[in-house]
């Protein structure tokens, strides 16, 4: 097997139950449904990837992942994450980026569209989530910030992903995505890992090598920001305007983790 975004030699990693999700060690264990799904790490970047889905078609997704269950095992999805995203995103640009008095900003894996009416007053908002009735049309333009939260670990091909925002994001504008990269014993608990979960769509987990090597790939700087969150700009056209103390300022005084619900 070849890593997904370096090519370098993967080998298996470990094995789980589909039914394994995020919420597990709060105690939500599903019936197991006997399909394995194997994951595979690179030796080279640390990309940790299953092939499981990459077959799958929308509506196997629509089926198998994000349907009425979802929330289920991911009890932040609906209301709490875009919430606090959206308070987020406000304290970004009035404290850390100033992109003018109503930037045009792209909410890439939407949901509800609940982070758009949130921020209506502060910037021009566009939502777009394939899996949303309402936000399914891909965007068009570019913005001068794309903002991709618990997205990227869903995808099964990275380096088109990561493209097609590169593409969406305007020059001088930045991206600010999350994502959790492996804790440092993941040697030792490999799969016990509560964001390694199939059911909840976290087929692509990076590691800080893995997504500073697929951003150069589409031209794009990678910067790192805590173990959850990232940076990204046009390699060529930075954003100017970026105070970074002030954003780092910010996402430390972010909580950590998704399991637990307030």
């Amino acid at each position: 097997m070849n890593c997904k975004i370096c090519r370098a030699p993967a080998t298996p990693f470990d094995a789980v139950d589909f039914a394994k999700n995020c919420c597990e060690p709060a105690g939500l264990v599903l019936p197991r449904t006997g399909r394995t799904v194997t994951y595979y790490r690179c030796g080279a970047c640390g990309f940790i990837f299953t092939t499981f889905c990459d077959a799958f078609t929308h509506e196997d997704f629509a089926r198998e992942i994000y349907n009425d269950d979802y929330a289920r095992v991911d009890p932040l999805y609906r209301s709490i994450r875009p919430e606090s995203n959206a308070r987020l995103l406000r304290e970004v640009l009035d404290g850390a980026c100033d992109l003018g008095a109503r930037p045009r900003v792209l909410d890439y894996g939407a949901g509800s569209g609940l982070v758009a009416r949130r921020l209506d007053d502060r910037a021009a908002v566009r939502g777009y989530d394939p899996f949303s009735a309402g936000h399914a049309a891909p965007p068009a333009g570019c913005f001068a910030l794309v903002f991709c939260a618990e997205v990227v670990e869903h995808v099964t091909d990275p380096l088109a992903t990561f493209a097609e925002m590169r593409e969406l994001l305007a020059p001088g504008g930045v991206m600010l995505f999350s994502t959790m990269v492996p804790p440092a014993d993941i040697e030792e608990v490999r799969a016990s890992w509560w964001y390694l979960s199939p059911r909840n769509g976290h087929v692509s987990i990076y590691t800080h090598r893995a997504l500073e090597f697929a951003c150069a790939r589409a031209d794009l700087r990678y910067t790192a920001l805590s173990a959850e969150w990232h940076l990204t700009e046009h390699r060529d056209a930075p954003c100017a305007s970026l105070d970074r103390t002030a954003l780092g300022a910010i996402i430390d005084r972010l909580p950590t983790g998704f399991i637990v619900v307030p």
